[in-house]
């Protein structure tokens, strides 16, 4: 081995029990990987499905499922996990059960493709039944099996996929206004907005939930009075729930004048009605 930061003269062999990976994990010949499995590779925020190429004592060589060679790349193994074959599970949920086609890409029969990134093996009945939007969309486009969505951005429309698929999604203060708004303008799925107003709710970070306030107040987008409203109530009972973390944040200091006067006046109002 080399180590980081000093010379080859330091170069040496060393025992593979004496080495570890990123988890603390020692390294062994007990791995269960072999060429050609079938695998999911853990890469920026996502799981992509690829198969094994190559196996050394800490990373694995993968092809990617959908690209060509030259996305070929090592893996650390700590970023790899077997697929298994899915049972059938005749005790799971209708929601769970839909869950699972999107988690394991079970005859998915449409690929979409948003800014940069490539969401694959997608169901078009599945995202048509849940979405308007995507109903038009897909049924223009009968005869297409990938599809480009230029409208949204891929991080917002990988959120949307996972609420239509489960029913539930992890979401900051920011991201949770954010898809809320996109779905009142673009992609209505039925119970979403109401998701993400408790999602605000459920937030915790200081700096997240004052960015989603300024975001929303400095928002020139046309959304539904009753909506807005809600939007903006959430926020400021969030605000006053945390408001002692929040006043002591970063960001909060560096509000200009105008912000806090617009700020205090809004409670202000509150307390008035």
């Amino acid at each position: 081995i080399s180590y980081d930061g000093w010379s080859s003269l330091f170069n040496e062999s060393v025992e593979l029990s004496k080495i570890r990976l990123g988890e603390n994990k020692a390294v062994d010949d007990s791995c269960q990987l072999k060429i050609g499995d079938k695998v999911e590779v853990y890469w920026g925020s996502s799981w992509y499905q690829a198969t094994i190429q190559e196996i050394k004592i800490c990373h694995t060589k993968v092809s990617y499922k959908h690209y060509d060679q030259s996305w070929d790349t090592w893996i650390p193994n700590d970023h790899i996990r077997s697929v298994g074959n899915p049972s059938y599970d005749k005790s799971c949920s209708i929601a769970e059960c839909i869950g699972g086609l999107y988690k394991h890409r079970l005859f998915g029969d449409v690929n979409i493709h948003v800014s940069s990134a490539s969401f694959f093996d997608l169901h078009r009945c599945i995202l048509a039944a849940r979405c308007s939007r995507l109903h038009e969309i897909l049924n223009n486009s009968l005869d297409q099996q990938d599809i480009r969505i230029e409208d949204i951005s891929s991080d917002l429309f990988e959120l949307l996929l996972e609420y239509i698929y489960t029913a539930s999604t992890n979401l900051s203060a920011m991201e949770a206004v954010s898809l809320c708004k996109v779905a009142a303008s673009k992609y209505p799925v039925d119970g979403l907005t109401e998701y993400c107003l408790q999602a605000i709710g459920n937030a915790s970070s200081p700096d997240d939930i004052l960015e989603a306030y300024l975001e929303h107040e400095n928002d020139e987008s046309t959304l539904p009075s009753k909506l807005y409203h809600d939007l903006e109530q959430a926020l400021l009972d969030k605000i006053k729930d945390k408001f002692k973390s929040i006043a002591e944040s970063h960001l909060f200091r560096e509000l200009d004048k105008n912000h806090i006067i617009s700020l205090v006046q809004k409670f202000a109002n509150r307390f008035e009605s």
